[in-house]
């Protein structure tokens, strides 16, 4: 019974054709063709042409491999093998027909074909991404090299500027230009963090801060800006605060200081107010909560969530002193930190801005008062500037070099603390760690190596690293600085460095 579906239904791998000497098929179980049976092979289709000449060979076996049989409209693609016998005058095609099996392969062919296409588009434009943003990183570098150059120049220029014999009329032009560079200094700053953050380079350099200090330092600074302007600043520290923590102070310092400008920029009439109030705290961990209030403009309710946003400024004439940048930036420090940041507002009676920041307590709590200034400078050799962050190891090297007894020392904790120093006075030799803020080590250097002022171009600098590499320090010395030491410090290693540096100048 189901020989009758056969036919119709099945789907013949192996079908076979028997054809007599003359090429007259005698028989055939092919559903390719139908009512085929005592017609000549060369008839049904042209493939079939080239193989009547074979039969009369005997004995040999032809294969024929991804034939394409269009019958009828409809495409098959066989297998084919023709077979000649020794003691039989009849011939035996036989047909493979693979027209599924190669219709998959296809199919999966042409998925791997544009698989392999999508990933080489990918590849592609991976490299793009990774070429795009090497450009961009080293064009954020040589620009906060270049950038930094002129506006320093500026203001130490100015700085010396200031202490000559000047008139009223040029103390005051002078105050315009001292105003202007520092603004611009700000602004560049921004735009040079927030380049820095997208590109995974931003900087966080964590230390032993005393907390008490830090917000007495931004207190003193702020205080003297809001009685310019009228306003009172006012301070609420929690007692239960820990004086001695972990953190990045320029970090924690840019994102207050940055809160507490805008609250007295955007304040006309009342009080600015910084409170800081312990949220959690254990032996080892705080959690403290920073608000920054004011009584000033506000901010409208549909506005809120976009002033984190970059270049983002509120449409108000008090707005428009800056890039933009002061928010987005604080806003991605504050999660480099590990905090939260929020704001509340109501437009005419002020805004609130709120940061929570978990902090490791110290438990060492060794700091030391160090002075950086000696009485009688007079009585010292060489004058030494030293730029070191870390307070452990500005006791350190200070210690080092004051046994020595014939070097007076300078030390500052941060890049533009150095370029200041060196336009108020002359220094023999630099001790430069790498990893600065604001400037590093290597913006100082070329700074130094380029500037405007010649008796700065050849300051000996010694290199001070805290991941020493021979690849960074090959790097310094074609910045030109002129030697490298690594952290800690060896004592004798540093004096004879300095030495063998001071006696070639």
């Amino acid at each position: 019974m189901l020989s009758a579906y056969d036919k119709t239904y099945s789907r013949f791998v192996n079908q076979m054709i028997l054809i007599d000497q003359k090429g007259e098929i005698i028989d055939n179980d092919c559903n390719i063709f139908e009512s085929i049976n005592g017609k000549q092979i060369d008839t049904i289709h042209p493939f079939f042409e080239s193989l009547a000449p074979l039969i009369d060979r005997e004995d040999k076996e032809y294969d024929f491999s991804c034939v394409n049989l269009n019958v009828e409209g409809k495409n098959h693609i066989v297998d084919l093998s023709f077979k000649t016998f020794e003691d039989d005058d009849n011939a035996l095609i036989t047909i493979h027909d693979l027209t599924s099996q190669y219709s998959k392969y296809q199919t999966v062919a042409q998925l791997r074909n544009n698989a392999k296409v999508q990933s080489e588009i990918f590849s592609y434009e991976n490299e793009l991404i990774t070429k795009k943003e090497a450009f961009k990183d080293n064009f954020i570098t040589n620009f906060s090299h270049e950038i930094r150059t002129p506006i320093n120049t500026i203001g130490g220029t100015a700085e010396f500027l200031e202490n000559s014999n000047l008139s009223q009329t040029q103390l005051y032009s002078l105050k315009v230009i001292k105003s202007t560079n520092e603004k611009l200094k700000y602004m560049v700053n921004d735009i040079l963090d927030l380049s820095k953050i997208e590109s995974g380079y931003l900087s966080i350099i964590e230390n032993e801060i005393n907390l008490m200090d830090e917000l007495q330092t931004i207190a003193d600074i702020y205080t003297k800006k809001c009685e310019l302007k009228g306003l009172t600043l006012d301070c609420e520290i929690d007692e239960n605060c820990p004086k001695y923590l972990i953190s990045d102070k320029f970090r924690l310092a840019q994102v207050s200081g940055n809160l507490i400008g805008n609250a007295i920029k955007f304040t006309n009439t009342g009080t600015v107010t910084l409170k800081v109030r312990v949220v959690e705290k254990n032996t080892k961990m705080t959690t403290l909560e920073f608000l920054v209030s004011d009584t000033g403009i506000g901010i409208e309710k549909d506005k809120i969530d976009s002033i984190f946003d970059s270049f983002y400024q509120i449409n108000n004439k008090q707005a428009n002193k800056g890039a933009g940048l002061g928010l987005a930036i604080v806003k991605r420090i504050v999660e480099a930190l590990n905090g939260e940041i929020s704001v509340s507002s109501t437009t005419g009676k002020g805004s609130t801005f709120k940061i929570v920041f978990p902090f490791k307590i110290s438990q060492n709590r060794t700091m030391e008062t160090i002075s950086i200034q000696q009485e009688k400078v007079k009585d010292y050799e060489h004058r030494v500037l030293i730029g070191e962050t870390i307070k452990k190891d500005q006791v350190e090297i200070s210690k080092t070099l004051n046994s020595a007894g014939k070097y007076y020392t300078v030390i500052v904790d941060n890049g533009d603390d150095i370029i200041n120093q060196l336009h108020r006075s002359r220094f023999d030799i630099i001790l430069l760690n790498l990893k600065l803020p604001t400037m590093d080590g290597f913006d100082v250097t070329r700074y130094i190596r380029f500037s405007e002022l010649p008796h700065l171009n050849d300051i000996p600098i010694i290199a001070l690293s805290g991941n020493p590499s021979e690849k960074e320090e090959a790097y310094c010395m074609k910045r030109r600085m002129n030697d490298y030491i690594s952290k800690p410090y060896d004592k004798d290693v540093l004096l004879e460095k300095m030495k063998n540096i001071l006696q070639k100048k």
